[in-house]
């Protein structure tokens, strides 16, 4: 959510109308200060090895290097298919990323037109280094809802591979989702998403982005 854009369809997995940026960042720095708060309260009971986890957890890391080598500007290609074995639908997006909070989240923005719809996104990714797994969580003006999804890096395939849920807005029920997110080289990356066939329960894919970098 790839990262990247690893937040890409961490623009639409993600997506929702309703709550501004400000207000991500503002839940972010509470969720920041709180840990803070934690870890001061208990300062004089923990051990040498507990403050040196509690120093590692706060720090950057590798992951997060990841994450900030997409900061530029990217252009998407976008193929999306409505069913299995359909003809994609096409289109483009723009996807600006850059680096937040002394370098532990990543923040996407994009635009683009869908269907004839004009869209622009937020996506926010971040690696949580006691847990070793990334999250992302995403917001698009013309849908309501949240969706996370979590998962890990395989440094073999240089892919982000990550899990969640979306409401499916016909039924009104969770659908599982899977996300993989592909590292190709410095300037080119490709975000699949996968999703349930409604009719037959079997996951497809049912979006494709190849991203470029602008300044390749």
């Amino acid at each position: 959510m790839a990262g990247s854009p690893l937040a890409s369809w961490q623009h639409w997995d993600n997506y929702t109308l309703t709550p501004p940026k400000i207000f991500i960042m503002r839940k972010i720095f509470l969720t920041v200060a709180c840990m803070l708060a934690i870890a001061c309260t208990n300062l004089y009971d923990q051990t040498e090895a507990e403050m040196k986890a509690w120093m590692e957890y706060m720090t950057p890391g590798e992951m997060h290097k990841l994450l900030a080598k997409a900061v530029d500007s990217w252009q998407g290609k976008i193929s999306m298919w409505i069913k299995p074995n359909a003809q994609p639908m096409q289109s483009v997006e723009t996807a600006d990323f850059k680096m937040e909070m002394d370098g532990r989240y990543q923040i996407g923005n994009f635009t683009g037109n869908f269907m004839g719809m004009l869209f622009n996104g937020l996506g926010i990714v971040a690696f949580d280094n006691a847990k070793k797994f990334s999250s992302a969580h995403g917001l698009i003006i013309w849908a309501q809802g949240v969706m996370t999804l979590k998962g890990t890096y395989d440094a073999a395939t240089k892919s982000l591979n990550m899990k969640g849920k979306m409401v499916d807005p016909t039924t009104g029920k969770d659908v599982n989702v899977r996300e993989v997110m592909k590292f190709i080289d410095e300037n080119t990356q490709i975000m699949e998403m996968y999703d349930p066939d409604p009719k037959t329960g079997k996951e497809y894919k049912f979006m494709e982005i190849v991203y470029t970098c602008k300044q390749a």
